[in-house]
């Protein structure tokens, strides 16, 4: 038998003939020799091409079957068209990386007149030879089945520091960038190092295993597991809320589009849609811009729903584990799938419902090959296997508001929150204050929040009035002594500080290159 095979990981766009003896799916991977490799290829077609040209075999099927349903392949199949995508680097995008941790082939009887019972490849082959393997294969009176090994990954271990004593630490010989470490730590009482890492924009781990040498900070490990983490569902939703439910269940479209403020109460609106599709049974897609948001959004799902299988999915994650979720998630073993745009394309076989939320977020769109936009591949997936899809922003794209005009996407609004109201914004004239730092008005309300014990966040555009500064001549950017990162100039003071490691230097007169 002839097949159409596209090539994996491969840039090119053709795809290739190949022949087999063995019974194969559309949408199945097999291994096949390509430019004198042997590499993964999926079978896109069972109609192969005829020429003058010799016709290679396939070394083997990699999977007992084809997870990929007929929807599935017409999903990659707009992807090719749509976004001019490679076959091969699109039919990746269904599978995690590496192996699906085949670990045990077996051969399995189809035919009464060859009854045996299930036995290793290997010893059949063994016993009878390679080429009557194939013959009964050919003949359909025997198939190939794979066991998988789900590994149970390791939980990760995390270091947190925190500091050996709170006093004494002011005659200690800290250097600047020591000290920012230790004030934070003095805040906080502990941090994950990576945590710490990234909050105070640490170039290196250095200063802060320095410190655990020089005895200033502890370390303690614990093993990472949010799965415990939940956070209590809302007991009720408001009538906004039901009437926007009430539209999703009674309309005639599948395809909406959720427009509601923050705080109006979106999330609450998802989950009684998703409660509706899993108590008959189906399952959940819920797609997030960020892997950042999946922790806290988790808790609330494993709230709102107690005794579910929620799994995260995103690229970010230990091979092993993704490997594990995905083939739990294709064998129905997970109710709830929450992840990033590379969670669209786990081949879920019986998917009730796609939500996908900050649809406007441009972490959607993939920005290396294949490229595409992960909101409308979504909106073709949901089409195709005739479910609801709900986008949902604060700021809907501007193409979506087009398609509600054209009558492909239902819009819904969310207009009040069902706790507390919106906050007052008010607007300060600057031109008339004295100050033309702060407002005195917002002196004052800085003034009674910190009165009252709470908080007060002051955001910035930027610090300093120039980010560098650079000789005309040649081209130097002055640098921080200590750190080597471009030094910000400060107007106010005329002055040159590193935000790295608070270092601070008045403006040179000359360049300190070429004078």
């Amino acid at each position: 038998m002839l097949i159409q095979v596209a090539i994996s990981n491969s840039p090119l766009y053709d795809t290739y003939t190949y022949k087999t003896d063995e019974p194969v799916e559309p949408g199945e991977r097999i291994e096949v020799n390509f430019a004198g490799r042997n590499t993964i290829g999926y079978v896109v077609s069972l109609e192969g091409k005829t020429g003058k040209y010799r016709i290679k075999s396939i070394n083997k099927k990699v999977d007992e079957r084809s997870f990929l349903s007929l929807e599935d392949i017409k999903l990659a199949e707009y992807v090719m068209k749509e976004y001019l995508a490679p076959p091969g680097k699109v039919l990746d995008l269904f599978f995690p990386p590496g192996k699906l941790l085949a670990v045990d082939e077996f051969i399995v009887p189809l035919s009464e007149s060859f009854e045996f019972s299930p036995t290793s490849k290997d010893k059949f082959v063994k016993e009878f030879g390679e080429g009557k393997l194939k013959e009964l294969l050919a003949s359909r009176e025997v198939k190939i089945m794979h066991s998988f090994e789900r590994k149970t990954p390791k939980k990760r271990k995390t270091r947190r520091v925190s500091l050996t004593k709170k006093t004494g630490l002011l005659n200690q010989d800290l250097t600047p960038l020591w000290q920012i470490i230790v004030d934070y730590l003095l805040s906080v009482e502990s941090e994950e190092i990576s945590e710490l890492e990234k909050k105070l924009e640490l170039r290196s781990r250095s200063p802060i295993e320095t410190l655990i040498s020089k005895g200033i900070l502890k370390t303690e490990e614990s093993e990472e597991d949010d799965s415990h983490w939940v956070i209590p569902a809302v007991e009720e939703i408001n009538a906004s809320q039901r009437e926007v439910y009430r539209e999703i269940m009674e309309s005639e479209s599948k395809a909406f589009l959720l427009h509601g403020l923050t705080g109006t109460g979106k999330t609450e609106v998802y989950f009684k849609v998703m409660e509706y599709w899993l108590n008959r049974g189906r399952q959940i897609l819920y797609l997030v811009p960020e892997v950042s948001l999946t922790p806290q959004l988790l808790a609330r799902i494993r709230g709102a729903f107690p005794g579910r299988d929620v799994r995260q999915y995103h690229s970010y994650m230990p091979r092993n584990q993704r490997q594990r979720i995905w083939l739990d998630a294709v064998e129905q073993n997970v109710d709830i799938l929450v992840g990033t745009r590379s969670s669209l394309w786990v081949p879920m076989k019986n998917t009730g419902l796609i939500v996908v939320d900050e649809e406007h977020d441009s972490s959607f769109y993939q920005q290396s090959m294949p490229y595409y936009d992960g909101v409308e591949a979504a909106l073709k997936k949901a089409e195709l296997l005739d479910i609801p899809v709900i986008l949902g922003s604060a700021t809907p794209r501007v193409g979506h508001y087009n398609m509600v005009e054209s009558d492909r996407l239902s819009l819904l609004r969310l207009t009040e929150r069902p706790v507390g109201s919106f906050p007052t914004i008010e607007i300060i004239d600057m031109k008339e204050e004295k100050n033309p730092i702060i407002s005195k008005r917002a002196l004052e309300e800085i003034t009674q929040t910190i009165s009252a014990g709470k908080q007060v966040f002051v955001f910035v555009h930027r610090k300093g009035y120039s980010n560098y500064v650079v000789c005309y001549t040649c081209g130097n950017t002055v640098s921080c002594p200590h750190c080597s990162v471009s030094m910000t100039y400060h107007k106010a003071d005329n002055s040159l500080k590193c935000h790295y490691c608070g270092y601070k230097e008045p403006i040179p007169k000359s360049c300190p290159i070429c004078g």
